[in-house]
């Protein structure tokens, strides 16, 4: 898992093969640990994936998980890369009152 992980953590960070880390995501057959789903949400950044991004946030809290700073400050960035300006809004409004998250740079 930890060798998943970091292939995974940087295709995610790569232009050219982040959908890769998707791919790789969506082929587990075992639940992703937390590491796993915020990597695949920096490579929804990566890509400017934000619909996907918004759902991998759902996901990893359907999983159990809580959200990280990190994990909602990549979907806020995929929003932002699509023009999406609202839904990025409302992620950070979200990731402060309802989650107790404080938004980093």
């Amino acid at each position: 898992t930890q060798l998943k992980n970091l292939v995974v953590y940087n295709l995610a960070r790569s232009a050219d093969y982040w959908d890769a880390a998707l791919d790789i995501l969506g082929e587990m057959t075992h639940k992703p640990d937390l590491f796993m789903y915020t990597s695949a949400i920096l490579a929804c950044e990566t890509g400017g994936d934000w619909e996907h991004a918004i759902y991998l946030l759902d996901k990893l809290q359907k999983d159990g998980y809580k959200l990280t700073t990190v994990a909602v400050t990549s979907a806020i960035a995929a929003c932002a890369a699509r023009g999406k300006a609202d839904e990025a809004l409302q992620l950070l409004a979200e990731m402060t009152t309802k989650h107790g998250l404080t938004p980093t740079l």
